[in-house]
């Protein structure tokens, strides 16, 4: 979101010549797909002034993007391409919205989900994928794993090693409780990925030892593209070797998140995204093809009905339906989720074990 105290831009002048001819739009410009209502994102270019161009309710993402507030009475997508029309931008978009993959969470039935206490049906998820197999020769260690979503909170199982480079993509704060959770799902998500195992306490997660960085991208149940960018370009440079994107959106690309996977690839980060619970096409980013796209199989080792699929899907796990919920510590509690969000995050603890 951009910041509340910047002046808006409805007086700025038009095209000022300033970086060559005008730009394009870029490939969030579809209005029926959900984006944000109060900003744009531009990216100018090379030796362009940002201030002539853009005016001073602009934001940086880095790389040449910029987040630019949307002047009251203007659409969204006329604002992007009046701003694609201007000399010296390079691309304008809208900002694409996406959304948690889950299903609603609901309350065990048994105890013996919530302790761990080696009844297979107890976090059945983990012997499904033969977890313990991999334990014999590898625990994660040495090897971050950033999530990307409501944030992370260590609960009374906890994690077996700190967080690190906690930081909150919204607000722009980094540090110690900056992406702190009150919704659950990163939590939820994280615990799949490294919940500490060993301990006698709660459950077992994929790479133990592995080490949880979380980022916060979302408001509420909703995140903004720019938010999703900025934590991508904050976990590349802090060091993950894999990022969790338990997230998605319906029917339309980014540019300039196209751009940002472009970084991450290059820099050897594997991402890892929820192909959605939609039953439809799978949704984007996962399906963009240097993003892991996952979908979810069942308790029976089916893949559930609520899985997006197609051809980007690159693999199923654990995602759990009505016959059987990933359970994992979430907001000081074992609860039992269902969905493609829960199975991104087993691919990313795998992936840390490989790493």
């Amino acid at each position: 979101m951009v910041v509340s105290g910047f002046v808006t831009l409805a007086g700025a002048s038009p095209a000022l010549a300033a970086g060559g001819a005008a730009g394009r739009l870029g490939l969030a410009d579809d209005a029926t797909q959900r984006h944000a209502s109060g900003d744009v994102l531009v990216r100018i270019k090379d030796q362009a002034e940002p201030g002539l161009i853009l005016g001073f309710d602009r934001e940086p993402l880095g790389h040449g993007w910029f987040r630019v507030a949307v002047p009251r009475g203007w659409d969204p997508l006329a604002w992007a391409k009046h701003l694609a029309s201007r000399e010296g931008v390079d691309i304008a978009e809208l900002d694409l919205v996406f959304e948690a993959q889950t299903t609603v969470p609901f309350t065990p039935h048994d105890p013996l989900y919530t302790t761990g206490s080696g009844n297979p049906n107890a976090q059945w998820h983990l012997y499904s994928v033969d977890a313990a197999s991999a334990w014999q020769t590898t625990v994660g260690a040495g090897v971050t794993v950033a999530v990307l979503d409501t944030g992370v909170n260590n609960g009374p199982d906890g994690f077996c090693k700190t967080f690190a480079a906690e930081y909150n993509a919204v607000s722009g704060i980094a540090g110690a409780g900056a992406a702190a959770d009150s919704n659950g799902h990163g939590s939820h998500v994280a615990g799949s990925i490294a919940q500490c195992s060993g301990n006698g306490r709660g459950g077992a997660g994929m790479a133990t030892d592995a080490q949880i960085m979380p980022v916060n991208v979302f408001i509420g149940n909703l995140a903004d593209a720019s938010d999703v960018i900025r934590g991508i370009d904050w976990a590349i440079a802090h060091g993950a070797r894999v990022i969790n994107l338990s997230l998605g959106e319906s029917g339309g690309e980014s540019s300039a998140f196209n751009a940002a996977i472009g970084r991450a690839v290059s820099a050897d980060v594997l991402l890892v995204a929820a192909s959605g619970n939609t039953a439809g096409s799978v949704l984007y980013p996962a399906s963009h093809p240097d993003v892991m796209a996952v979908g979810a199989s069942s308790f029976s080792n089916g893949v559930t009905t609520y899985s997006s699929r197609g051809p980007e899907l690159d693999l199923v796990a654990p995602g759990g339906d009505s016959g059987g919920p990933v359970w994992q510590e979430s907001l000081g509690a074992y609860v039992g989720y269902t969905g493609t969000s829960m199975a991104a995050a087993h691919v990313s603890g795998a992936a840390a074990l490989l790493r």
